[in-house]
């Protein structure tokens, strides 16, 4: 008797180790894509941090091992403190630069195919993330070394930096450039974006003569070779497919019986209306100003009654001499000069200095050179 698929399956479930089975099981996954969204969350956030706030952090972390970590200090302006700027400089500036993004989001994906979310390849997704961010780290080591050349933010990173200097060393930069060139082509070409309209419209080119402009879609033979292949001319095998027109015989009249005519409806007149007589254009004139203009008016029975407020008001007669005469130092008139022992006399005249307002200061001033980019 033929065990059945169940029981074998129940058979070998019972036999994998206890640990692959916890690994297999749902609850293992929800709680592997929750932990890892919270370092993909993390990692996010320190990266973009570091975009803007590395200037000042790169001072401190640069070649620095994560045992001395503490001994940096405090002072970090990156969102994940000092081992947000560790790590991000880490990633950025000794890895593959800001395509080191590309990292991040596979380990989006991976997260959230753990959660349940969404069917994507994650074969797929690596290869895809990990061909960006080589050709984007080496592509921006290449062509923006100038442009990043002084600042704390290496866009390729040390591993972009470090393969277009050894591509320029053996094959040149013309080298260099064709090989980014021909892996982007072979890219699409894998990628079937080449069946876009964009790329169709590069690939159509009109036929411009010769043997193969003579073959149709089709495979049809042209009319040149005809005759050596098969012994007939073209201008034979063109008549040879018509027939031969068959003669035209006369039919006899065949009768048909005439239908009774059809009586037209009698048409109904409609009176039309008499003809309006046309007046004759009467003649008039617009007349533009005048000495009647109501705006004029309207101005001087304006500046009248404006007039006559004034005199009511008796404003041009205002007399203010009973104030007498404004004295600007009235106000001032009682002030005395501070005395001279007001000022403080210190007994020991040699300066003392302070160690710790002078490293403060000095760290302060750094700290502003250094998001200048001045070191």
């Amino acid at each position: 008797m033929s065990k059945s698929p169940q029981n074998t399956k129940r058979h070998t479930d019972k036999e994998a180790p206890g640990f692959i089975r916890f690994l297999l099981r749902k609850e293992t996954h929800i709680a592997s894509g929750i932990l890892l969204t919270g370092v993909s969350i993390y990692l996010s956030i320190i990266l973009i941090s570091f975009l803007f706030t590395g200037s000042s952090d790169f001072s401190k972390v640069n070649n620095l091992p994560f045992s001395k970590l503490s001994e940096a200090g405090n002072d970090f302006r990156n969102i994940g403190a000092a081992i947000g700027a560790w790590l991000s400089n880490i990633i950025v500036n000794r890895w593959f630069g800001i395509p080191s993004l590309f990292l991040v989001a596979y380990l989006w994906f991976v997260s959230l195919r753990l959660l349940g979310i969404g069917k994507v390849s994650l074969a797929k997704v690596f290869f895809l993330s990990a061909l960006g961010m080589v050709w984007f780290s080496l592509a921006l080591g290449l062509f923006f070394k100038p442009v990043y050349e002084d600042t704390f933010l290496l866009w390729g990173g040390a591993m972009g930096y470090n393969l277009s200097e050894w591509l320029n060393q053996r094959i040149g930069w013309p080298g260099t450039v064709l090989v980014l060139v021909a892996s982007l082509l072979i890219f699409l070409v894998f990628a079937k974006l080449t069946k876009t309209p964009f790329f169709k419209k590069l690939s159509e080119t009109a036929p411009s003569g010769g043997y193969a402009s003579t073959i149709n879609a089709k495979g049809a033979v042209p009319d040149e070779f005809e005759e050596s292949w098969t012994g007939a001319s073209a201008a034979e095998k063109k008549t040879s497919g018509f027939k031969k027109p068959e003669p035209v015989v006369a039919k006899a009249p065949v009768d048909v019986e005439e239908e009774p005519p059809v009586a037209e409806p009698a048409r109904t007149v409609i009176p039309q209306p008499a003809p309006v007589p046309v007046k004759e254009d009467i003649p008039f004139e617009v007349k533009v100003g005048g000495e009647d203009n109501p705006e004029e008016e309207a101005e001087e029975s304006f500046a009248d009654e404006l007039n006559k407020l004034k005199k009511a008001e008796n404003v041009d007669g205002y007399d203010a001499s009973y104030l007498g005469t404004y004295d600007p130092k009235l106000d001032l008139s009682h002030y005395k000069y501070p005395d001279a022992r007001l000022l403080k006399q210190y007994e020991n005249p040699d300066t003392i200095v302070n160690n710790e307002e002078q490293s403060s200061n000095k760290r302060r001033i750094q700290e502003v050179l250094e998001q200048f980019s001045i070191r």
